[in-house]
């Protein structure tokens, strides 16, 4: 059974997090589709936040997200090791999704792991959520409830101390995230 260990309403920047841009905009809180959210305006941002539950060996994390671009690039990742970037390597470690696929990184080499076409849509707030289990093997993703995509996984990539949000190239609009809830089971 899962139980909440943190939540943050994204209507401000979270404590102890590290925020990132590039150089067409940035990332800050603002009214978007109707309500307030963690806004991402740049080529690319980053936005931080100290992870929870770093030795949980079942995580999830649900956050509610408004892709208001026809880009719909938009990153999440539960576990990370960081905050660094570099845009010609990837992240170092860390299982993520973002608006097509699932995957992982370990030393800066990226693996699909899954692919699908349902996860985003712009222009409207949908609830995505990643379940993490590193005694199974296993990441899966779902979309308001409905799994869009699951597979097999390195654990070695589960290393990190932080969470990821992420969005690239919404030079047309931008990615706005609320509700974020971080969940673990036993």
């Amino acid at each position: 059974m899962w139980a909440l260990v943190e939540s943050w309403s994204l209507a401000s920047q979270p404590a102890g997090s590290t925020a990132a841009n590039g150089a067409f905009g940035g990332q800050s809180v603002a009214t978007v589709g109707g309500y307030s959210c963690w806004n991402q305006t740049s080529g690319w941002n980053y936005l931080w936040i100290p992870h929870p539950d770093p030795s949980a060996s079942r995580m999830a994390i649900e956050v509610d997200v408004y892709v208001n671009t026809a880009s719909a690039e938009f990153l999440v990742m539960p576990i990370v090791d960081g905050p660094f970037w570099i845009p010609s390597t990837f992240i170092r470690n860390g299982i993520g999704f973002d608006s097509t696929r699932a995957w992982s990184t370990i030393s800066y080499s990226s693996t699909t792991l899954a692919t699908y076409s349902a996860l985003a849509a712009s222009s409207v707030w949908v609830t995505v959520r990643q379940d993490v289990d590193l005694i199974e093997g296993t990441v899966t993703v779902y979309r308001d409830g409905v799994e869009v995509g699951s597979a097999g996984v390195d654990t070695a990539a589960a290393v990190g101390s932080n969470v990821l949000f992420s969005s690239f190239q919404p030079f047309s609009g931008s990615h706005c995230f609320q509700n974020l809830n971080f969940y673990t089971a036993p």
